[in-house]
């Protein structure tokens, strides 16, 4: 199980797709939400369990400069991210949309009961 910042890593090295590519820590720490914002350390300490549990390659690292590529296990990763947080969108929605409908009838209910007693 990856904590949010290493999977927030790993969303944005499988991002761009197949193959090898050449990214600065800069680039991967922009590139997380901002509740999970990091410095070089904390970047490249993701990087390393991530290349360590095999779920990206790392072909050099040099001077806060990477040349990764996903894995499978990390494509696979990011896909099963992306299906949980959708599923917790949807749950929210499911819960927000009925109680807006009510709370609006409530309020509709209770501005006719003023208006005509």
């Amino acid at each position: 199980m990856l904590d949010k910042r290493t999977a927030a890593v790993l969303r944005t090295v499988t991002a761009e797709g197949e193959g090898y590519r050449v990214v600065d820590v800069g680039e991967l720490a922009g590139g997380l939400p901002a509740g999970l914002r990091a410095d070089g350390q904390s970047v490249d300490a993701a990087l390393r369990r991530l290349a360590a549990e095999g779920y990206i390659s790392v072909k050099y690292s040099e001077a806060g400069t990477y040349c990764v590529a996903p894995l499978p296990k990390g494509k696979e990763a990011a896909k099963e991210d992306a299906r949980s947080r959708a599923r917790s969108r949807l749950r929210l929605g499911a819960f927000w949309l009925p109680f807006a409908g009510a709370f609006a009838g409530a309020l509709l209910a209770a501005l006719l009961f003023a208006l005509f007693f």
